[in-house]
């Protein structure tokens, strides 16, 4: 028998595990430019809006196509981390999605919210 629970295979990018999202977020400050294939109006918008909506420590991450530099198209992928306790994450997440839409255009956009809960 093996101790192996999940077996990924094919990953483009591949994170540590860390004990809150907080910690998390340590790894970005010294990043300079993120490697996406977005503008960096489309970055700043991103930023502010998801910063507006669920604060100033929350961690933002681009997945999926748009962070591979190698591909074409694609929608913009999500994954938000935040210590804030929300009290509905779907709710948080459309009311994102809808003014993202509203500010970069209509484009498919998914997010994933990730808090305390």
């Amino acid at each position: 028998m093996t101790d192996i629970a999940i077996r990924v295979s094919n990953l483009s990018k591949c994170d540590h595990l860390y004990d809150t999202p907080r910690d998390r977020l340590k790894q970005f400050k010294s990043e300079v430019k993120p490697r996406v294939r977005l503008s960096a109006r489309e970055i700043e918008i991103i930023r502010a809006t998801v910063r507006r909506l669920m604060g100033d420590d929350t961690g933002i991450r681009i997945f999926g196509s748009r962070a591979r530099e190698d591909e074409k198209g694609g929608h913009i992928d999500l994954l938000i981390e935040t210590e804030q306790r929300l009290p509905n994450r779907v709710t948080s997440a459309c009311r994102l999605v809808s003014e993202l839409q509203m500010q970069l255009g209509d484009q498919k956009i998914d997010a994933i919210i990730i808090d305390p809960a």
